[in-house]
């Protein structure tokens, strides 16, 4: 059962994901940290992805 406090951390902007996972680290709560770095990082590799369709398949970024 979910406890009462428990926070849905897919429903938080990325600004306030940030600022949980701080207090979670100071907790030393290591599964939701775990879970807000997937987050973050499904999210960066999702607008990634749009970002590189958006250019279409012969746009190819060097990377400095």
């Amino acid at each position: 059962m979910a406890d009462e406090d428990d926070i849905d951390l897919k429903s938080l902007n990325d600004e306030d994901l940030v600022e949980q996972m701080h207090e979670d680290l100071y907790d030393g709560l290591a599964d939701e940290i775990e879970e807000g770095v997937n987050i973050l990082l499904g999210r960066f590799l999702a607008a990634a992805s749009r970002e590189t369709a958006s250019h279409g398949a012969t746009h190819h970024p060097v990377l400095a």
